[in-house]
């Protein structure tokens, strides 16, 4: 104990606010047929030692699970470049070619999802109390809905040599190849005008750690990635708070985000014969961002928020 005393006199008292937020342009996944879902709740209130411990995984796609490459979504089309002199394949919808010549769609692209949370706690030797709660959906949501939800609060007095540790993370990844817009979203203001989403590969993953020997903490984390409407923006959102704590806590995000665009290379019109509109999808942004906030000593407050959130405009 006198080490702890030592290392607080150094450190001092501690107060700490921090928000961190991105936007990108992911698009959602529909459910499949059948709906699953499932939820816990603990309450424990104790002197002496606490455990709990919690994986999840969750694996979504519109193709079979791992199936890689993913396909993209419309017609491969090609046509003659005479200077080249070679045939330049791009993708296409057009009516040209979905009506006149009666091709159909038979792809319309690939989109996996993979969620992971873990938590794992451990409080020995102290009083305490644990009230957590763990809810995942497999179902459409709504923007004000989740498919994976946590709220945990943990409040904790060591005894002579007790301590508490938690380490809790959440994590998105992402993987979509070029989709065919058409009927993607409700909203009739929406914007419409490209024939195909980009692709994008986007992992984020946020959470916390802490070692304390008094204090507490509240954290709630959320993930959407699941929805029938493209207009919903897949989300995560990570949130820690510490009052009157004595240790340490530390927060982190970590984010790798790589987004697409579409490249217009439809050939020049001949004769005043139209041609079909091909596009031909590219790597358009690539973002790397790596943070963690730590405090320690006697903490005051501790806040940190972060914010992910990926939808089409």
């Amino acid at each position: 104990m006198g080490h702890k005393i030592n290392r607080i006199a150094v450190l001092g008292l501690v107060l700490l606010i921090v928000i961190i937020g991105f936007v990108c342009a992911g698009s959602p996944i529909s459910a499949n047929n059948q709906l699953n879902g499932l939820s816990t709740s603990t309450l424990v209130d104790a002197r002496g030692t606490v455990t709990s411990n919690t994986e999840m995984s969750v694996q979504q796609s519109n193709t079979t699970i791992d199936t890689f490459p993913l396909e993209n979504g419309g017609i491969l089309w090609g046509y003659w470049d005479p200077i080249n002199e070679q045939v330049i394949y791009g993708w296409t919808v057009d009516p040209i070619v979905t009506e006149e010549f009666g091709i159909p769609i038979t792809e319309y692209g690939d989109i996996q999802y993979t969620a992971g949370y873990n938590d794992q706690y451990a409080g020995i030797t102290g009083n305490q109390t644990l009230l957590d709660s763990v809810k995942v959906s497999m179902g459409n949501e709504n923007a004000d809905q989740s498919n994976i939800k946590t709220d945990t609060s943990i409040q904790f007095a060591a005894d002579t040599m007790g301590r508490a540790t938690r380490t809790e993370d959440i994590l998105l990844d992402g993987v979509g190849a070029q989709t065919v817009a058409a009927n993607q979203i409700s909203c009739p203001f929406g914007s419409m005008g490209n024939s195909f989403n980009p692709p994008f590969c986007n992992i984020v993953m946020s959470g916390s750690q802490f070692d304390l020997s008094n204090g507490s903490v509240v954290s709630n984390s959320n993930e959407r990635f699941i929805s029938s409407n493209a207009n919903i923006p897949v989300e995560q959102t990570y949130s820690i708070a510490g009052t009157d704590s004595v240790g340490s806590i530390n927060s982190m995000m970590r984010a790798h985000i790589q987004e697409g665009l579409e490249i217009d290379i439809t050939p020049p019109s001949v004769d005043d014969i139209p041609n079909p509109q091909i596009f031909v999808p590219a790597k358009g942004s690539d973002l790397l961002y790596s943070e963690i906030s730590e405090a320690d000593g006697i903490i005051t407050h501790y806040s940190k928020k972060t914010s992910y959130i990926s939808g089409l405009i």
